[in-house]
């Protein structure tokens, strides 16, 4: 089985087809938290800094579509993450109303005239965010976003909110991407036969899962509960820093901490379990950039049977 299931990895994974980038455009450990839609609503974005103690602002009214990511990496500035969304919607045809950084804007009095939905899914840092908001005149109508960016010691926050006709979307994610639901992961086990535990992220030649619970995890545990039969291969992958065999051993190591975990906290059953490992042969992305190499440093739960 152990051949069958490498040959099957080695041989799919890195022959998807490209596609077209995801909106927003977040780091790849990013995590959507919040997902929540309305047919019919209106929401007030502001287009001025605070001053002369207020907000000026639009009404934008149609469906409203609110969505949270966080993203567990520490040292991301809001500048930063805000730079590459702005850069999107300027390149879909935006004209960008406001865009203002935390004190500039009006720290506490101008946050608290934003659409930010509240802690834990999202949190605003008053010293460390960035707000912007933007709108578009398309043939269907009106559409606009708004968007949060802030970030803390341990990890950032992102909000965007899109307003428009009822049948507005977003730019497709790439078709290989990894789901960032508790939901999509179950859609992608029972559709594609295998899904990336999004969340569970290693440092170069590290092993070790964080402390902190893990979304991805979790969701896996939950599936894994609804579908007694199910036996799931754990299959862990590498950069491409260092040699083939010893990331192979790495990449194994890996996946079994993630079995361990499931385990010794979610009481699954270790025969339903393996520990598998492809080390780099199996890339998502470039090893040039240290964006990329971050990608390849994943776990993959894959359907082994019933």
């Amino acid at each position: 089985m152990r051949g069958a299931l490498f040959s099957a990895l080695v041989g799919v994974l890195p022959g998807a087809a490209p596609a077209q980038e995801a909106f927003p455009p977040l780091p790849r450990l990013a995590s959507l938290v919040v997902d929540r839609a309305e047919t019919a609503a209106a929401v007030r974005l502001p287009v001025t800094v605070w001053q002369a103690g207020e907000v000026q602002t639009i009404r934008a009214e149609g469906a409203v579509h609110r969505r949270v990511w966080q993203i567990p990496r520490p040292g991301l500035t809001p500048a930063q993450l805000m730079a590459p969304i702005r850069d999107a919607l300027e390149g879909e045809g935006y004209a960008i109303l406001l865009d203002c950084a935390a004190a500039e804007c009006g720290g506490f009095e101008f946050r608290f005239n934003t659409d930010a939905l509240p802690p834990p899914e999202m949190y605003v840092d008053l010293g460390r965010y960035r707000y912007l908001s933007a709108q578009k005149s398309a043939p269907d109508g009106e559409r606009w976003r708004a968007v949060t960016v802030s970030t803390t010691a341990a990890r950032s926050f992102v909000q965007v909110t899109a307003i428009g006709p009822e049948d507005e979307g977003e730019t497709p994610a790439e078709a290989d991407a990894p789901p960032r639901a508790p939901g999509d992961l179950a859609r992608a086990l029972a559709e594609e036969g295998r899904a990336v535990l999004w969340d569970v992220a290693f440092e170069t030649g590290a092993t070790a899962l964080g402390a902190g619970g893990s979304a991805s995890i979790e969701a896996l545990a939950r599936w894994l509960g609804d579908n007694p039969e199910a036996r799931v291969a754990l299959v862990g992958h590498t950069d491409a820093e260092g040699g083939l065999a010893a990331n192979i051993d790495l990449s194994r190591r890996r996946a079994a901490a993630v079995r361990d975990r499931l385990v010794a906290e979610h009481g699954i059953a270790a025969e339903r379990l393996s520990a598998e490992g492809v080390g780099w042969l199996a890339p998502r992305a470039t090893n040039a950039t240290e964006a990329g190499r971050e990608a390849n440093r994943r776990v993959e739960a894959v359907v082994a049977g019933r």
